[in-house]
Order: structure tokens, then C-alpha cells, then sequence
């Protein structure tokens, strides 16, 4: 509702970090996402993990996003220093990835 009164053109990228609540985060950005197919990168911490599985942030998600994983060499992600990270496929099942990147296609 917030994002909508502001009429803007364009969305390119979301950050969210709210330490397990992602859940209800992104079930109300639904409509964002899916009128301006932002990126969105979002911390996958235990306590995320605990409310909010890959299958159900699948299903949450609307058509046409996909879920990567953000590698990096390092404990904590820094995606805009510039330092080395790839986006990688996870495991639904046992997706051991602290950092996610949800893109549209």
C-alpha cells in the first residue's frame, strides 16, 4: 500500500533483512513484485529458515521469479564493494545459503 501512493516508475531492487518475518514481507510486496519485477535480495538466516521454507518462498513468489543462492568468499555478504560472489542453484531440501537473490526472468 506504502510503495503504491508513491507512484513511481520503476523499482529495480529490494533489500530485506527482518530477521524471520521475511514471510509476511514479501506476502505484502506481492503486488509490487509483481507490477515492477524488482530484485530482491534477502538474508535466508536460521530464524528466517524456521518460518518461511524454499518451497513455500516458491510459492509465494509470483510467476516468473527464480531463487539463487549468493556466494561469496567471505562470512557476511557485501554485494556492492565490488568483491567476488556467484549466484548459485540451492537445494530446497537443505539450502545452506545465508544470502538469496529472487530474480524476475
Amino acid at each position: 500500500m506504502y510503495i503504491s501512493k508513491l507512484n513511481l516508475n520503476k523499482i529495480d531492487l529490494i533489500k530485506i533483512d527482518v530477521e524471520g518475518f521475511e514471510k509476511y514481507v514479501l506476502l505484502g510486496l506481492r503486488d509490487t513484485l509483481e507490477k515492477y519485477r524488482p530484485f530482491v535480495v534477502m538474508e535466508y538466516s536460521n530464524a528466517t529458515r524456521d518460518s518461511l521454507t524454499i518451497q513455500q518462498l516458491m510459492e509465494i513468489l509470483p510467476g516468473g521469479y527464480s531463487i539463487k543462492g549468493i556466494s561469496t568468499n567471505r562470512t557476511f555478504c557485501l554485494l556492492f564493494n565490488r568483491m567476488n560472489y556467484s549466484l548459485i542453484d540451492i537445494d530446497p531440501e537443505n539450502p545452506k545459503i545465508s544470502d538469496l537473490l529472487l530474480a524476475p526472468h
